[in-house]
This record gives C-alpha cells, sequence and structure tokens, in this order.
C-alpha cells in the first residue's frame, strides 16, 4: 500500500495532499492505484483549494500536524483496497488518532469506483 496525508497548508487556505516520492525510497510502492489519485487529484480545479505534492514526510511531521491539528485526514491505497482510511498510527508507544474517512478520502474512493464501474467516462476506462 501506499500512504496519503491530507495536511492544512500553512497560510490557513486549502490543503496539500502529501504522498512520498517513489525516487527517494525503495520501499514506495509505484502502484497504479496511487498514479491514479495523484492524476486525479491534479485535474481538480484550483477551487478546490487541493494541492497534490510528492515529498518526504516525516513521522515527527504527522505527530506535529496532529498535535496543531493540521492533519486532515490520511488514507493508504492500494489496487485490492482502493482507498483505506487511517485512524490511528501508533508511533513511539503513543496512538496518535486520525479523523478517518474524511471529505477527501470519500471524494477519492467515490471518483475511482465510479471510473471502475462506468459510472462516469474518463479516459482510463474502455467499456467492453
Amino acid at each position: 500500500m501506499n500512504v496519503f496525508f491530507a495536511l492544512k497548508k500553512d497560510n490557513g487556505t486549502g490543503i496539500e495532499l502529501v504522498t512520498p516520492p517513489l525516487h527517494t525510497r525503495d520501499d514506495i510502492l509505484p502502484g497504479i492505484t496511487r498514479l491514479s489519485i495523484i492524476e486525479l487529484v491534479q485535474q481538480w480545479s484550483s477551487s478546490d483549494n487541493i494541492t497534490m505534492s510528492e515529498r518526504d514526510i516525516t513521522m515527527s511531521e504527522i505527530q506535529q500536524a496532529i498535535n496543531d491539528n493540521t492533519l486532515v485526514e490520511a488514507f493508504g491505497t492500494g489496487t485490492a483496497a482502493v482507498v483505506s482510511p487511517i485512524s490511528c498510527i501508533h508511533y513511539k508507544g503513543k496512538d496518535l488518532q486520525i479523523n478517518a474517512t474524511g471529505d477527501i478520502t470519500k471524494r477519492i474512493w467515490k471518483e475511482i469506483i465510479d471510473i471502475q464501474y462506468g459510472k462516469v467516462s474518463h479516459e482510463w476506462s474502455l467499456k467492453i
């Protein structure tokens, strides 16, 4: 699976959706679901106020974002799971609670499922 974190931007306007980049680690899966989510979010209009970022993110940053209430939501992705909300990360002996199944997670899941089942027309799908 891959992981995504939705963080409030420093200026307070909008969300940065972060996933680790492929080129910096050998343990990041170059999966099609990951790529699909990156491409979907990049296609959302600027009025959505969501920026897609592939960058390193540390557990210290995640812990600080939880403490500052700037971590909006987190989810894992994979072929079988599609999108799976993350509600807790156990780190250094503590459970870090995260709001699960937020609006971004729901929207991404719905858009991917709608494409997969042919409910919406998309360049990734072909009816046969």
